[in-house]
């Protein structure tokens, strides 16, 4: 059995996404945290949680064998790294 490892990061990223009409969330393809881009390959899950009146999507994906969990505040527009898999 094999155990993950995530280690909390709490620091803001850039993403690119692509928001598509009708999509009930904008679709991550890569982001960029301290210079090093990474590209999803996989999007694994996408909840909302609500903060008072803030909605906050809530990412986990995949990019090749490295996992992270994202956070979108679609208050403020802003992208944050949670965490990432450190297992690998």
């Amino acid at each position: 059995m094999c155990a993950n490892m995530y280690q909390e990061i709490r620091e803001p990223i850039d993403a690119l996404v692509i928001y598509r009409r009708g999509a009930p969330h904008p679709l991550l393809r890569s982001f960029r945290w301290k210079q090093h881009r990474y590209d999803v390959t996989e999007t694994n899950l996408v909840h909302p949680k609500r903060i008072g009146e803030t909605v906050i999507l809530c990412y986990a994906v995949s990019c090749g064998s490295d996992h992270f969990d994202i956070r979108f505040n679609t208050a403020r527009n802003q992208w944050q790294l949670e965490a990432m898999d450190t297992s690998r």
